[in-house]
């Protein structure tokens, strides 16, 4: 609160004290945006907003909003938010909200996507680097994210994943990269896999492969 008292009599006394008519360079200077921080967004994303945000170095402090930025992101598809901190007389901080990737899709052409938690779909050429599990089905982009999101809040390590297969009856398989296969029902899925995190470690089930969920109440294994 100091701070900002102090600032705006800092200001008063600047526009009261100097003629105006020999100083406007100076003002401009002073209040133009010469340093800009960004918080929040990953190291392969921030190279690219960085750049696009260098078209307001310069600009007026003062005339800096929320609006004037929404051009500069909205094309880039991870970027969910963003929210403009103002540090007076020329710096300006930016929080980012970031859409996570979750998975990779490809399609019957080969054609590579991210899938974002906010149900986008990005294409993508390069995904070596990516080390997410595949998701395979016509209509699996569509509805993973919902999925993904009810299996998050179970303890499931999606970092044990190889593969997740969508089938058109509404279910999902889970392959594992130990080759445990897992196979869900279509409704109360998050049930079953409560279930297979109780059991899959304990020495009874340590042996099989196969852990089949498909019929109520019951449970296969092979």
């Amino acid at each position: 609160m100091k701070k900002k008292l102090f600032f705006w009599f800092f200001l008063l006394t600047l526009f009261t004290t100097f003629n105006f008519k020999n100083s406007n360079n100076f003002i401009t200077n002073f209040f133009s945006v010469k340093e800009i921080n960004i918080f929040g967004v990953s190291n392969s994303n921030k190279k690219e907003l960085e750049k696009k945000l260098q078209k307001i170095i310069g600009k007026n402090i003062f005339f800096l909003n929320q609006k004037n930025l929404e051009s500069l992101y909205i094309n880039m598809d991870f970027i969910n938010s963003l929210k403009v901190k103002k540090i007076y007389p020329n710096k300006v901080n930016i929080f980012v909200k970031e859409d996570i990737p979750i998975g990779i899709f490809i399609n019957n052409n080969g054609e590579k996507y991210l899938l974002l938690e906010n149900k986008k779909k990005v294409k993508k050429e390069n995904l070596i680097n990516e080390k997410l599990p595949e998701v395979i089905g016509q209509k699996a982009p569509e509805n993973f994210s919902d999925f993904y999101k009810n299996i998050e809040k179970t303890k499931f390590d999606f970092n044990t994943v190889k593969n997740f297969s969508y089938f058109e009856v509404g279910r999902w398989d889970i392959l594992l990269k130990n080759d445990k296969l897992i196979r869900l029902p279509p409704d109360n899925y998050v049930k079953s896999i409560i279930k297979f995190l109780e059991i899959h470690e304990k020495n009874a089930f340590q042996e099989f492969k196969l852990f089949d969920f498909r019929i109520k109440n019951e449970l296969i294994v092979k």
